[in-house]
């Protein structure tokens, strides 16, 4: 989001994934490559965090994409077996084929309260064409 000149959704997307100025206590898969893990804590410690303020503070972003089935043992499928560092021959053995699914976002929902002083609704919508 920053890339595309949207700092502030940016700072909403890290503070409602990360509660804290940390990964360590973080709830869920890493699937970053060391350089994003880095710019991640990065980004983590330069970024306030302001308490929640009530209805009339809204900030949020959802999003929403088409779940999409990678097919087994395809380019894809080895690129990312290599990218987790899961060896292929190991996946091989098993005795079900584990799938891999990818959500391709295709709407973005934001929410921000600050935006009506602007002359903005506070829910702004963009969807994604690939």
């Amino acid at each position: 989001m920053m890339s595309l000149g949207y700092d502030e959704v940016a700072r909403v997307c890290l503070t409602h994934s990360f509660n804290v100025k940390t990964i360590d206590v973080y709830v869920g898969n890493f699937d970053t490559t060391e350089e994003e893990t880095e710019l991640i804590k990065t980004e983590l410690a330069k970024t306030n965090f302001e308490p929640y303020g009530g209805f009339g503070q809204l900030k949020s972003l959802q999003v929403q994409g088409e779940a999409v089935m990678v097919e087994s043992f395809s380019d894809e499928y080895l690129m990312l077996m290599e990218h987790k560092k899961i060896p292929v021959e190991a996946m091989k053995k098993l005795p079900q084929t584990m799938n891999l699914i990818k959500v391709v976002p295709t709407t973005y929902d934001y929410l921000d309260s600050d935006l009506k002083k602007d002359g903005f609704g506070s829910r702004q919508h963009l969807e994604v064409i690939w």
